[in-house]
């Protein structure tokens, strides 16, 4: 498949570079997004002032909108996990984006990475479920309200579990 979507840069930047070394494209890809969007941080918080301008504002901007997506989504306690969507959201829409530009392959296209983020965010989510509930309380969620049928609820509970 690679071969029918042309010329790659970054594959092609790693021929010259690295002649011996083999890594993916997906991966030089991805790499390449999380060296892109450090710096991009690393400029917008140059010169932080008050009253932010340019890239600062654009920045500022972004993540008031994530910020309130994630109060409309998880309420009050939303915020406290923006670190985490905001890294997520980034990641996935300038990824996406340079799948558009010529000469560079976009890594969420590969299904290892989507699945790798797939399962630390399925991961965290339960972390935080045993933290908030205890651990009693997490494994008496899967037993249902009518406790007399915990052997038909708790297989229907961990269904609905994975495909969340």
């Amino acid at each position: 498949m690679e071969e029918l979507e042309g010329y790659n840069f970054l594959e092609a930047l790693r021929h010259w570079l690295l002649p011996g070394f083999h890594l993916s494209v997906d991966m030089l890809t991805a790499w390449f997004v999380v060296i892109l969007l450090t710096l991009v941080g690393a400029l917008a918080m140059r010169r932080a002032s008050v009253r932010p301008t340019g890239l600062q504002n654009a920045m500022e901007l972004a993540l008031e909108w994530l910020s309130d997506l994630s109060v409309k989504i998880m309420g009050h306690e939303g915020p406290r996990f923006l670190p985490f969507f905001a890294t997520l959201f980034f990641f996935i829409v300038v990824s996406n984006l340079l799948g558009l530009v010529p000469g560079f392959k976009s890594p969420t296209s590969n299904l290892n990475l989507n699945a790798a983020m797939a399962i630390l965010v399925a991961l965290l989510t339960q972390f935080y479920k045993i933290k908030y509930q205890g651990f009693s309380g997490y494994l008496k969620h899967f037993c249902g309200p009518p406790y007399w049928l915990a052997p038909l609820f708790i297989p229907m509970r961990m269904i609905e579990e994975l495909a969340r």
